[in-house]
């Protein structure tokens, strides 16, 4: 046999070559386009096919949550609160809104019930004597669920130049919740600041008594950032006081205008040691320390206190702020 021919015999064509998945999609994608069919992505048409679906159903969502709100206000259970009511409670229209006309706030009719006999106790009797001011304050406190609206706190705030102490307190108590919890706050600022500086100069050294009286004052300016507090703060050091009212400024409310400032406080302290004062040189400096640590919100205070292992009891982990807490 000639070598031609055993190589003939041996020789075998090449295996065919396989396309792959991408060359056999691209082929038909090829093929398709030119027989003028347009290939439709089958994911494509999936996601299209579940977003019509979902927008079907929040059709169908809205369109039951307005039935049944429609059935409430039939019912009388809800209702929507008129423009007046909408100032009273701090709700600011836009002309948009009004012109729109559609924007509605609605609260449960037996909370406007309930409230506007309250509503009446207050606006009947804040004007009244001491009496009827302490008979308030009960009320208040006696309706937990009951939130006072600006005007009312603006009311409370009006009488905290009474020479009653026990109402200076207990006015000033519900303005430190709202102001620094709640977050409601009066809406005459400037005369609310005039009055709790007031409140300061009659009682610059505290109530035996209602013992609150000074602190409430102290860290409501320190929420509006007033530096009546650094003034108290100064008058407190050069007299040595500052140990036994620290706990008035160991505050997160006291914290902006603290680091606010510095030279005065930087001075302060210089003053104190060089007069030999160590003990409230000490302090200020700890004061110092930690309103530059300490956040400045009850909101930043919250969030704060959720990282830490609160379940078990244990205090979160404050880093620099140990001494603060050591003192409370």
């Amino acid at each position: 046999m000639q070598s031609i021919e055993i190589i003939a015999n041996f020789a075998r064509e090449g295996p065919k070559k396989r396309e792959s998945k991408e060359d056999k999609k691209f082929n038909e994608d090829t093929n398709a386009e030119n027989n003028g069919i347009v290939k439709e992505d089958s994911k494509k048409s999936e996601s299209k096919e579940i977003d019509f679906k979902v927008n079907e159903e929040n059709k169908k969502g809205k369109r039951t949550i307005q039935r049944r709100i429609q059935k409430l206000k039939k019912d009388g259970i809800i209702a929507a609160l008129t423009e007046k009511q909408l100032k009273k409670y701090g709700i600011k229209i836009t002309d948009g809104q009004k012109k729109d006309g559609r924007a509605k706030y609605l609260v449960l009719k037996e909370t406007i019930e309930r409230d506007g006999e309250l509503d009446k106790i207050i606006d009947s009797h804040i004007k009244g004597d001491d009496l009827d001011k302490k008979m308030i304050l009960r009320e208040i406190n006696r309706c937990k669920r009951y939130i006072l609206l600006p005007n009312q706190l603006d009311a409370l705030a009006s009488k905290l130049d009474t020479e009653d102490a026990e109402l200076v307190e207990g006015f000033l108590r519900i303005l430190h919740e709202y102001i620094t919890k709640k977050e409601i706050k009066p809406q005459n600022k400037e005369d609310l600041v005039e009055k709790l500086k007031k409140v300061l100069e009659r009682y610059p050294e505290g109530h035996k008594k209602h013992t609150m009286i000074r602190t409430y004052a102290i860290r409501l300016l320190g929420d509006y950032d007033d530096n009546a507090v650094i003034e108290q703060l100064i008058k407190d050091c050069e007299v040595g006081n500052l140990s036994e009212f620290k706990n008035d400024y160991f505050d997160w409310t006291t914290a902006k205008v603290i680091k606010k400032s510095k030279i005065k406080l930087f001075n302060l302290e210089n003053s104190l040691r060089r007069e030999g004062d160590t003990e409230t040189a000490d302090i200020l400096a700890d004061l110092r320390d930690w309103a530059e640590e300490v956040p400045e919100t009850q909101k930043e205070m919250d969030e704060l206190f959720k990282s830490g292992p609160c379940e078990t009891g244990e205090k979160p982990n404050m880093g620099g702020l140990k001494k603060y807490w050591d003192k409370k």
